[in-house]
């Protein structure tokens, strides 16, 4: 089972699991990582793992910027998508993930997620927001209030 990682991986951690499967990233998670104290982590990541850095296709971003538009998950980084994004490219990936934001959207789409310091972030959370002027409650993000015009929601489950 190929095992896709983001950068919260080596983020509060001194446990670097080390995977028998094949492990992915991408280029914007090395980019998050490099130059900070989590930088020494990746490398003795790299010591126990065979990591290999792929890119994802824009099909495949575009795909989870709809998904996490349909199910109210805003909170996503241009690294958060492109790492789901990767996920696309296997038929049966295992993310490692501590975002639950990340994982909430690999939950949409029935890629299999866990996470490497936290628990928990198991059930899909499909999100609904509140017009902050008329009360009107959508079920997915709007830029603007179709009744009042107000732009400011709030946002619950």
């Amino acid at each position: 089972m190929p095992i896709i990682i983001d950068s919260g991986l080596f983020m509060n951690t001194s446990n670097i699991p080390s995977f028998d499967d094949n492990v992915y990233t991408t280029s914007l998670v090395i980019n998050e990582i490099q130059h900070t104290k989590t930088d020494y982590l990746f490398e003795l990541f790299k010591s126990k793992n065979k990591v290999t850095i792929l890119e994802p296709t824009q099909d495949d971003v575009d795909k989870i910027i709809k998904q996490a538009k349909n199910i109210g998950q805003k909170d996503l980084s241009n690294t958060d998508i492109h790492v789901l994004a990767l996920c696309l490219q296997f038929d049966t990936p295992l993310l490692i993930s501590d975002d639950y934001d990340v994982r909430n959207v690999a939950h949409s789409l029935n890629i299999l997620s866990k996470g490497n310091t936290t628990t928990g972030g198991y059930k899909l959370r499909k999100y609904k927001f509140k017009c902050s002027g008329c009360g009107k409650i959508y079920s997915k993000s709007l830029l603007e209030c179709d009744i009042c015009g107000t732009v400011k929601f709030k946002k619950f489950y």
